[in-house]
Order: C-alpha cells, then structure tokens, then sequence
C-alpha cells in the first residue's frame, strides 16, 4: 500500500490497528502523521484524552503498549504514535532473541491489537525482515514505505502542493525547481512556500518565478556560494555572487538571507561535533531531512575549517552589512556582498 492510497481509506473513515512507517522521506511519514490526528482526532479538545506520542530514544516499550491497550474517552478512536520505534530495540548491535522480554511484548499486541486505537510505529530505518520484531510486524501489522521520491514524482507532489495553496505550479518550474533543490520534500515544501509568497495574487507559479526566487544557474545559486565560502575560495564565491547579481539585480535580500541562516548551521555544526554528538543528531538540529540529511558531513567539514570566533565575527558582519542597506540605497548590492564575504574569508 502506497501512502496515497493510504490517505484515501482514512479519508473514507477505515484505518487498520497497527501501522509499520518506515523510510527515508521524513516529510511524508510527519505529514501522514499530522493527518491521522486530524482526521481521527478532529475535535482538538479531546485530543488530550486520546493521544499519545513516544519517542523509542526516550521511552518504554511497555509505556507504548499500555498507552494503546487504554480505551478512547469521549470519541470513537485513540491515537498514539511512537517515532523512533527502532531505538527499542538497538542492544549494541545485537539482535534479540525471538522470546525476548520486549519481543514478546510486541508480539502478544500483535496477536489482539485494540481496535479502537490507531497504533503507528515510526522509523527511518527498521531491522532486517528476518529479525525480531521486524519479522511480526511486517507481517501482523501494515507496513508503509516512504522512498525517497523520483525526480517526475517530486513534480507532480509539487504540482499537489502548490494547488493546495491555490496555485498552479507549471511543469517547466516545477522541474527547475527540482533540478536545482533535489528530491527532498522538505527543501522543496520550504522553498515553495516562499514562491507562493512571491507571487502574492498571481494564480500560477513560473519558471520565471523560480528564477527570481532561487536563481536558474546550477553553478551560480545561493547553494554553491555555501559551498564556496564552506571550502574558504574567495575567487570562487566572489565569481558567483558577481553572476548572481548579473541574473537578478534584486538578489540581495535572499543571498543575505541565505548567508546568515548558513553560517549558523556552521556554528551549531561545529559545536556538536567537537561534543561529538552523532551525525543523526546533527541533521536533526541543522533541519536536514530525508535525503539531505546526507549532507551533515559537509556541514561538519566546513564548520571545522572555521573558529568559533571566525564563525561569531562572521554572523556579526551579515547583520551589519544588512543594517547598511537599511541606512542608505545609495551602494552597490553586488559590491556590498563581495566586500561582505572578502571580510568574512
């Protein structure tokens, strides 16, 4: 069953008792997620009676299951949800036997869940299928996969998405947008969330639109000046925000954008891992998800070629550059960034 298909037998008031979620699209699991609350939960103010959430790094098993065994007060469903469910099950890379203590506890639900309650067990990666639990569960329970998406699946999502606001989200800028950002549908959700902005009272969303916003350019963007400025090429990143500037005279405000909300990454990249704090634990923080969680290492790498101090003193040079352009219209944007990211090399 695809998550699709899924959304439609809930939306017609059918839900099985145990759900397997899995896979590396994290903005898709959060999102059915949110929507299992909402159409089983509706009334908001009951939601405190009926529904539960766990984190697997942080909580019992046994806690989880008492939750789902407990009847629904005033409404027809419970909810629980429990993310990180594989955390219960890490015992130093040792699988447990099938008649372990918590094996058994998930089996004997398994076995006669509560019908009442919508159980959805939450993971970006479970075990081998021939490992315990994993073995019960995709068989007892109802396993859905979240893939990373397609490049043609990504547009069309895109083209959903955008109707939702009202839009219409044309094919040639849906794949622009795809081709400079990737499949990650949270990168994607965020950034089409600012051309929705952007076009304001406009009913269709362009490739001219996602040029403005983003830059057409897969070598001249706001990404490869990151990784520019990340690997300290001056020549580089200076060439790129002089052809930056040449495509959209109005780049200013995103690139000052960008520049800030990256050398903060670097800050919170470069403290966890000198507390060498997991790169799982990283991604989290620094908001990378699904397929861009892949990138945490780039991240940490950049930061370490950074002090904490040049980090501080660059944060400070973005925010005076920017109160600059508030003063006076009188400067060049182009020539104000250059001098911006020569102080911060």
């Amino acid at each position: 069953m695809t998550y699709q298909q899924l959304e439609k037998q809930w939306r017609s008031g059918k839900a099985d008792s145990v759900y397997l979620f899995f896979g590396e699209e994290e903005f898709l699991r959060t999102e059915l997620i949110r929507k299992a609350i909402d159409l089983f939960l509706p009334d908001a103010s009951l939601r405190s009676f009926n529904l539960d959430q766990f984190d697997g790094a942080e909580s019992r098993l046994v806690d989880v299951l008492a939750s789902a065994k407990a009847y629904p007060i005033m409404a027809e469903a419970r909810v629980i949800i429990c993310r990180n469910f594989e955390k219960f099950f890490v015992n130093r890379g040792k699988t447990d036997n099938a008649d372990s203590p918590k094996n058994t506890l998930i089996a004997e639900y398994l076995e006669d869940p509560n019908r009442s309650t919508l159980l959805i067990l939450d993971t970006t990666k479970p075990g081998a299928k021939n490992t315990h639990p994993w073995k019960g569960l995709f068989i007892n329970a109802t396993p859905i996969e979240f893939a990373p998406l397609k490049e043609q699946e990504a547009m069309e999502w895109l083209g959903d998405r955008a109707a939702h606001f009202g839009k219409k989200f044309d094919s040639r800028g849906a794949k622009m947008l795809v081709d400079l950002l990737g499949t990650d549908l949270r990168q994607l959700s965020s950034e089409l969330e600012k051309l929705v902005t952007y076009v304001s009272t406009e009913e269709a969303i362009t490739a001219a639109d996602v040029e403005a916003t983003i830059g057409v350019s897969p070598h001249y963007n706001v990404f490869e000046l990151n990784k520019a400025i990340g690997s300290r090429n001056k020549s580089l990143a200076s060439e790129i925000v002089v052809r930056m500037f040449e495509a959209d005279k109005k780049a200013l405000f995103m690139t000052l954008f960008n520049l800030a909300k990256y050398f903060e990454q670097l800050v919170v990249a470069r403290e966890m891992s000198l507390n060498r704090e997991s790169e799982q634990a990283i991604a989290k923080a620094l908001d990378l998800y699904g397929g861009a969680a892949f990138f945490v290492k780039n991240y940490v790498a950049e930061a370490r070629r950074y002090t904490a101090l040049e980090l501080d003193n660059a944060i400070k040079a973005i925010v005076a550059t920017e109160y600059q352009t508030r003063k006076t219209s009188m400067v060049d944007d182009c020539l104000l960034v250059q001098q911006l990211i020569a102080e911060i090399l």
